[in-house]
């Protein structure tokens, strides 16, 4: 999924994905470049089911964690 930088900031403003953006980036952004960092990454292997009063979560498998030197 693309964002645009506008979006990256107003998503930031609500969850505090990104840490340490300096004041020309939070009032004139130029693009988006976004370096993320994981502690695990999941890989879903069975369906999933969210009703109104039953659900199901999917299986999930562990592809990378960093713990374990993964990259």
């Amino acid at each position: 999924m693309i964002l645009s930088a506008k979006k990256v900031l107003e998503l930031n403003k609500r969850y505090a994905l990104v840490e340490g953006l300096a004041e020309r980036e939070l009032k004139n952004p130029e693009g988006v470049e976004v370096e993320l960092r994981v502690g695990e990454v999941f890989k879903i292997t069975s369906e999933g089911y969210l009703g109104v009063e039953k659900r199901k979560s999917p299986d999930i498998e562990i592809i990378g964690d960093i713990k374990k030197g993964d990259k």
